[in-house]
């Protein structure tokens, strides 16, 4: 009986610490085949973003050269003509080391070709010639200069609208080489090398390899290699993979921007690219005799270690990714602010340039005097770009203020009810000028709080403006007040064109005219509803907005109810008509 029992015993731990050793194997093997594909997953993404960040480098480094040209074609362009004698201008350029040019070159529309070196010749008859004189760009393939593997690259040297020639020069590839080193990916023989549109390879490590044609079958070209990369010349970007010289690879590649249809391709042996995973994976195997606890903790720290350089990479990446991101969006407002401002600044100029002319024509004709109602038209004219320009001056002023922190409050005791229906009437007339009507409304007669009348007219003013510059004849601007326990809420509706729901947020951005981006029937810089957040944010207020498109839009101010230190003033100071109508002119000078 005890042996029996024994026995049973025996068996039972056995067949207990069997299953247990099935199921520790059988979930350490799920386990690890699961980290292994996350891993290899994160390794080619990874190494495809190390790819394309190269690839976005290497265009950036083309077009800063061809920017150079242009730049260069400035002083050339200016003569109307090409001869020797402006090869001189480049001579200097090619002092100025940071360039990257060993050599700078000038074709006259005759077809000479003058050179820094005073190696002159007649290109007429070469197809880059053709191709730049019919207002197309050249690259070459790459060539051999010297000690030097350059590439030829030339841009068309336009003057009124005509081609007059072309300025080009030769690289020093070595930069390139340079570039695909600092992003190189880092696994034994791994290398990344360019080929162009038609199949030819531009550079490689091996320099043997380089005018060899992925798309000809040779001694170094297999055919496996012409059938598979016939893919890589026809696609943007992928991951290929093949066997070079008897030993299986992975190819990513991508093309280069502004390049010529060039491909970066970067070659990694299969077997470096998963020999660590595969290592890390097969120890957490062997560690399965150790128990579903031991293993289960072992592998979470070893998944760990090795998952985190990588996702270290990956995060790297993708900040990277949005720092390009957002410098692009930087510089894309900051283009369209620049030509925003520059037609702001034209417009108002060109009118008062335009009506001091007729002015003078007036005077030439009609023997020095003017008929009172041309003089009224013009001056009036006058007066109201000037008040423009005037209006664009102040707000860019007061945006540098409030960008540095040096805008402040003059905060005083006052009747906001009182403050706020002075200024809407003060406008009633122009708005109905516009064909348009304004009405006051408040659910309150005072209310005593802590304001700056000035900064608060201000906000009135171009919130009321914007509601007659956007609204149609015969729309309605409502103004209304309503009183709340801890704030007053100054209300502005319009029954205007609206605004979509996807820009609301943009429109209190700095710089940023929301019907600009679908039209520009309107005048503006960009920069009042900016203004009027800040101002509303000074007082410790909120600005909300809703809006319909083409129903119209209710602009909404929240200012917090409270008093400063001095006794509460009962009765508004009334702004001067003359100071009153002048402020609203500059503020409404941009509607037409």
């Amino acid at each position: 009986m005890n042996k029996e029992y024994k026995r049973s015993i025996s068996l039972t731990l056995i067949f207990t610490i069997a299953v247990c050793m099935v199921l520790t194997g059988t979930l350490t093997y799920l386990s690890t085949s699961l980290t292994k594909n996350i891993m290899l997953d994160l390794v080619n993404e990874n190494s495809f973003r190390q790819v394309q960040a190269c690839s976005k480098a290497i265009g950036k480094w083309i077009d800063s050269k061809e920017t150079l040209l242009y730049e260069w074609a400035i002083p050339i362009k200016e003569d109307g003509k090409i001869d020797k004698d402006d090869i001189e201008i480049l001579k200097r350029r090619l002092d100025y080391t940071s360039n990257k040019f060993v050599n700078l070159f000038l074709i006259s529309k005759d077809g000479i070709k003058y050179d820094v070196n005073d190696k002159n010749e007649n290109v007429k008859f070469r197809y880059f010639y053709y191709k730049l004189m019919n207002g197309q760009k050249y690259t070459s393939n790459v060539e051999k200069l010297d000690s030097f593997l350059i590439l030829n690259m030339a841009i068309p040297i336009r003057s009124g609208g005509k081609v007059i020639g072309a300025i080009g020069g030769s690289l020093d590839l070595k930069y390139i080489n340079e570039i695909m080193e600092e992003f190189k990916i880092i696994y034994d023989d791994s290398y990344s090398y360019l080929v162009d549109r038609d199949g030819y390879i531009l550079l490689h490590p091996d320099m043997t390899m380089i005018k060899e044609n992925v798309k000809i079958e040779s001694d170094r070209i297999s055919e496996e290699i012409v059938v598979k990369f016939k893919n890589v010349l026809e696609s943007d970007m992928g991951i290929l993979e093949y066997n070079f010289e008897e030993v299986h690879s992975r190819a990513y590649f991508i093309e280069i921007p502004g390049a010529n249809n060039w491909k970066l391709i970067t070659k990694i042996v299969t077997d470096s690219l998963y020999a660590p995973v595969k290592e890390k994976t097969d120890r957490l195997l062997l560690l399965a005799t150790m128990g579903i606890f031991i293993i289960g903790i072992v592998s979470i720290i070893i998944g760990r270690v090795i998952a985190k350089p990588i996702l270290s990479l990956s995060e790297d990446v993708t900040n990277k990714t949005k720092e390009l991101k957002e410098t692009r969006e930087y510089d894309k407002l900051k283009t369209e602010f620049f030509s925003n401002i520059s037609h702001e600044l034209k417009t108002p100029l060109n009118l008062i340039f335009s009506t001091t002319q007729l002015l003078e024509l007036y005077v030439k004709k009609g023997n020095g005097v003017l008929e009172e109602n041309v003089l009224y038209k013009h001056t009036k004219i006058l007066r109201q770009n000037s008040n423009r320009l005037l209006r664009l001056i102040n707000n860019l002023l007061d945006s540098t203020k409030i960008e540095s922190g040096f805008m402040k409050l003059n905060l005083k005791n006052m009747n906001i009810v009182e403050i706020v229906e002075d200024i809407t009437l003060s406008t009633v007339e122009y708005v109905s000028s516009e064909n348009k009507e304004i009405i006051f409304d408040t659910d309150v007669e005072e209310k005593i709080m802590a304001i700056d009348s000035e900064k608060i007219e201000r906000i009135l003013l171009n919130l009321i403006s914007n509601g007659v510059k956007y609204t149609n004849p015969k729309d309605t601007i409502l103004v209304k007040i309503e009183d709340g326990e801890k704030f007053i809420r100054i209300i502005v509706k319009d029954t205007g064109i609206g605004i979509p729901h996807d820009h609301k947020e943009k429109i209190f951005k700095r710089f940023t005219q929301v019907h600009s981006l679908y039209n520009r029937q309107k005048e503006g810089s960009g920069i009042g509803l900016y203004i009027v957040k800040s101002l509303v944010d000074l007082h410790k207020g909120n600005i909300g907005l809703e809006s319909e498109v083409n129903k119209g839009s209710t602009f909404i101010v929240e200012l917090p109810i409270y008093t400063i230190g001095e006794e509460c003033v009962l009765q508004s100071k009334k702004i001067p008509e003359h100071e009153g109508d002048t402020r609203r002119d500059i503020e409404f000078s941009d509607i037409y």
